[in-house]
């Protein structure tokens, strides 16, 4: 069974989201923004058929993902989580990863851990 939590929006510590988390889904926001222009790049393209969709389709994923920390969810970690590791390993696959891609995921994904027990668990 889920555990049921109650949410409340203007009261107690669980509704109130944090500054950070602000702060990072607007800089995730702007990301996911100026990256999705790229998946029609002419490298992009040249990696494969496949990558231009798979790449859009991770962009919108974190897109989501952000929506849902947005909304202090925690399904939204949980989707940013799921989509990092599968950008990261599709990166690896086409020798495209980047230390500084990594790094910053796991950064935001380490402060989003640190509130996960403020985040609702329901939908």
């Amino acid at each position: 069974m889920s555990e049921k939590v109650p949410f409340n929006h203007t009261h107690g510590t669980l509704g109130k989201r944090p500054k950070v988390i602000t702060v990072l889904c607007v800089i995730g926001f702007l990301w996911v923004l100026f990256t999705f222009s790229g998946v029609l790049s002419p490298d992009v393209k040249r990696a494969g058929a496949l990558y231009p969709p798979l790449l859009g389709l991770a962009i919108c994923m974190k897109f989501i993902a952000f929506i849902g920390i947005w909304h202090m969810k925690r399904w939204g970690i949980h989707l940013f989580t799921y989509v990092m590791i599968t950008q990261s390993l599709l990166l690896f696959l086409l020798n495209d990863l980047s230390i500084a891609g990594i790094s910053t995921g796991v950064i935001m994904l380490t402060i989003f851990m640190t509130f996960y027990r403020r985040f609702d668990v329901n939908l």
